[in-house]
């Protein structure tokens, strides 16, 4: 009778544990799905940008954060400033700009 009850006990924790091992393989099988959807994502993303090359002396415009958000500009205002020169190429695509009169802007800009 002692035996028949250690057999019920534990087929419990034998279902509890297979449940477990499925579970790990349906999270193993979500994260290959993730990876492969973000792979794909960044194919389909990378297709449509366009990647610009600055170099120093080029002229360009900086884009006014603050303002480009909703209820901070409105319909007419410009979201851009400048013109600018690149002063300077930094690394991780940054750049130090300069008004056209040669006054340095305090913090680069990417």
């Amino acid at each position: 009778l002692l035996h028949q009850m250690e057999l019920l006990e534990s087929e419990p924790l034998q279902v509890r544990y297979a449940e477990l091992m499925e579970l790990q393989e349906l999270r193993d099988q979500a994260h290959l799905n993730m990876e492969k959807n973000q792979k794909q994502m960044k194919k389909t993303f990378d297709k449509k940008v366009k990647f610009r090359i600055f170099n120093e002396g080029d002229i360009v415009l900086k884009w006014d954060a603050d303002h480009a958000k909703p209820g901070r500009h409105s319909k007419f205002d410009t979201l851009w400033s400048g013109p600018y020169m690149i002063s300077a190429c930094k690394e991780h695509n940054a750049f130090q700009l300069s008004k056209l009169n040669g006054e340095e802007l305090p913090i680069p800009v990417n």
